[in-house]
């Protein structure tokens, strides 16, 4: 298994950055990784629920909520030949605000193969994603992240 993750503390109560987080179809506004986010099978997302996906550069996915835990966050799962992807959100309180990890994990025959390769574009693309979503919750424009990661 290949694993990536990243942390970013933001500076609003856990259930601000929930409600942020947890409006999966608002994403492609803040997130620059999403070009486009569709729930299918519900009115708002939850555990079982669909979303059709699609990120510069990659294949189109269709990802399945597995965990869905209100203001602590979320895990959902993508599977394409070869390789099953699971997508992890987590919110901790902390002072002052909130601390945010998202973390990949990528398993089968092409996660094993393509690993070293798919946890540098992965972390490079979540701390993208972390400074989007800290700039969302915090309500500030979009600003290009300073990260080197970025």
């Amino acid at each position: 298994m290949t694993h990536a993750s990243i942390r970013q503390r933001i500076a609003v109560p856990p259930q601000q950055a929930w409600a942020v987080l947890s409006a999966l179809a608002d994403w492609p506004r803040w997130c620059p990784t999403i070009s486009r986010l569709e729930i299918l099978d519900a009115a708002s997302p939850g555990l079982g629920s669909k979303a059709y996906i699609e990120q510069p550069g990659l294949r189109p996915a269709l990802w399945t909520v597995t965990r869905w835990d209100p203001e602590q966050g979320f895990t959902w799962e993508s599977h394409h030949p070869g390789i099953r992807v699971t997508g992890d959100h987590r919110i901790a309180p902390v002072t002052g605000g909130c601390d945010v990890e998202l973390s990949l994990s990528f398993t089968g025959l092409l996660g094993a193969m393509l690993g070293p390769w798919l946890r540098t574009v992965a972390r490079k693309a979540m701390a993208r994603e972390a400074h989007a979503l800290m700039c969302a919750c915090e309500g500030r424009p979009a600003e290009p992240c300073r990260d080197p990661t970025c």
